[in-house]
């Protein structure tokens, strides 16, 4: 048997999309918990939530509520790999990504590297 690798994506930015970044890095959280290594799940995500004016829990990403807000929420975002960002998250890096394909990407940035008996998990998040 194989590796196992993962790519997680959030194809949305902004903050009233804040739960397609949320449930992206609480995905990856999942993945490495299971043990899968963190050098073998590759995160697409525009970053722009962590830090924006709105969030009340600045450097601090939530995935869900707690009950009655009777406990401290998990931050989901510490720890979460930011491979692409910002303007890096495009189309035709995703498709890089995919294909292996290391020259159609910047320099240093990591892409599928999987063989064929390998497992590759895409967990894609958008509307």
């Amino acid at each position: 048997r194989g590796e196992v690798w993962v790519i997680i994506v959030s194809g949305s930015d902004g903050w009233t999309d804040y739960r397609h970044q949320s449930d992206i890095c609480h995905a990856f959280q999942i993945a490495n918990g299971w043990g899968v290594p963190a050098d073998r799940i590759i995160v697409m995500q525009k970053d722009d939530i962590a830090l924006h004016p709105k969030n009340p829990f600045p450097g601090q990403v939530f995935n869900a509520p707690t009950p009655n807000a009777t406990a401290e929420g998990r931050d989901v975002y510490g720890g979460c790999p930011k491979d692409y960002t910002g303007s890096e998250v495009t189309a035709q890096n995703f498709q890089a990504i995919l294909t292996g394909d290391a020259s159609k990407v910047a320099a240093g940035k990591r892409v599928l590297q999987s063989g064929p008996e390998d497992d590759v998990f895409v967990n894609f998040v958008a509307h």
